[in-house]
């Protein structure tokens, strides 16, 4: 915001929008154009969206929670995605839940699909506990 008010010179007035809105209502509302469902690029990895970096996995978890998947078939890799679905996707939204970002999606699945959740937590937290587990018996 302070950086927008730096950059303005007479004539030229930069303003910020949206910071008020939630996350979940832009992704909405970004998501009923047409061009955004074609040439969406938000990876933070590749020129084309990888599926995988932290934002690719955002996207997709919230594109998938206001259920317009099918519409992103050209910029993601839908059927990888649904493919991995609670073992890379929800696992990761499990790992970072207290994340701002993350957050409300853990909430809405955690409310619209707990057993899949339920699934990720398991896979998420087992192989740490098999690791305790190894630690205390070499002991």
């Amino acid at each position: 915001m302070f950086l927008a008010y730096t950059l303005s010179v007479p004539g030229i007035e930069i303003k910020i929008c949206g910071l008020d809105i939630r996350r979940e209502n832009k992704v909405k509302a970004l998501s009923e154009f047409d061009i955004a469902q074609k040439y969406l690029r938000v990876c933070v990895k590749s020129a084309r969206n990888c599926n995988i970096c932290f934002k690719c996995i955002r996207t997709l978890l919230e594109i998938d929670m206001i259920g317009k998947l099918e519409e992103y078939r050209d910029v993601f890799d839908i059927e990888f995605y649904l493919k991995h679905r609670v073992d890379i996707y929800f696992s990761k939204m499990v790992m970072d839940s207290k994340n701002d970002f993350l957050n409300p999606i853990y909430k809405y699945f955690s409310k619209k699909e707990p057993i899949l959740v339920t699934k990720a937590k398991i896979r998420t937290f087992l192989p740490r506990v098999i690791r305790k587990i190894k630690r205390l018996v070499n002991k």
